[in-house]
């Protein structure tokens, strides 16, 4: 019966803590495992951290791994971001202040986001990560400098280069506001026939003059009984 009670003790030592990091592990972010020693070669994985003012964006992909335990840290290397949303195969870690794996499935990239108090934001802060990828292969505290990245809200304009008649550059988070192009010139004169009127102004239709006046045809004599004469009135007979 003792025999059994043992091997149950010594369960979560062996199986290295699949359902994800303990409370014990949150300050030195090492896994404990047992006759396990951290990997002393470059790691594989890819880390980025960008702070956009109180948020910070933490990413993770490499080769497959199992396990992990990751938080936002400031300069006095404390535990600062509160985790706001991860994946559905972590869960939140130490008090809410970092993040683990909830299995022991193989994965290959995450992404958490963490909140930061604006006075921890104000300083130096990074993101902290410990990647199990197997019981005895593992790197602890891989350290990554968080990069300050601009608020949509900022001030900060996009320089687009300027063309010729080009209006000013956009600001962030408005639409490129196209300015005039270069003016078009006037074509070639068209020279004026006779009678023709002004050349046609720009956006404007050609505005067609006068064709050259037509001459009066040769009058038509009067036939004999036609019309009137000259100098008497016409009179229609009454009925």
């Amino acid at each position: 019966m003792l025999h059994w009670v043992i091997v149950i003790l010594w369960c979560p030592i062996i199986l290295a803590f699949p359902g994800g990091a303990p409370f014990q592990a949150c300050t030195s972010m090492a896994p404990n495992h047992e006759g396990a020693a951290a990997s002393s070669s470059p790691s594989p994985y890819t880390i980025t951290c960008e702070q956009n003012a109180g948020i910070v964006t933490m990413t993770v992909w490499g080769p497959r791994f199992k396990g992990l335990l990751a938080q936002v840290r400031n300069d006095g290397r404390n535990a600062v971001g509160r985790l706001d949303n991860f994946p559905p195969t972590f869960q939140s870690a130490c008090n809410g202040r970092g993040v683990t794996h909830r299995d022991a499935f193989v994965k290959s990239r995450a992404e958490f986001i963490f909140e930061v108090d604006p006075v921890n934001a104000a300083q130096r802060l990074s993101c902290v990560v410990t990647i199990v990828q197997e019981r005895t292969i593992f790197w602890v505290q891989l350290i990554e400098q968080a990069n300050r990245v601009a608020s949509v809200s900022s001030e900060r304009r996009i320089n687009v280069g300027s063309g010729a008649g080009m209006s000013q550059r956009p600001e962030i988070g408005q639409g490129a506001r196209v300015g005039r192009g270069p003016e078009m010139g006037r074509g070639p004169e068209i020279g004026r026939g006779p009678g023709m009127g002004q050349r046609p102004g720009i956006g404007q239709g050609a505005r067609v003059g006068r064709g050259p006046e037509m001459g009066r045809g040769p009058e038509i004599g009067r036939g004999p009984g036609m019309g009137p004469r000259p100098g008497k009135t016409w009179n229609w007979p009454r009925s």
